[in-house]
């Protein structure tokens, strides 16, 4: 998953055990689906 276009984001919290909450300076609220995010690796 890519997640772009938030510009400077503000906030993260979970919502449940499935959905991760972004919102940003500009008062934009996004839902984020866990089961979407790859591992990162180094």
């Amino acid at each position: 998953m890519v997640f772009t276009g938030a510009k400077q984001c503000e906030a993260v919290c979970f919502d449940d055990n499935n959905n991760l909450i972004v919102t940003n300076e500009q008062r934009d609220i996004f839902r984020l689906r866990v089961a979407d995010f790859a591992p990162v690796t180094r």
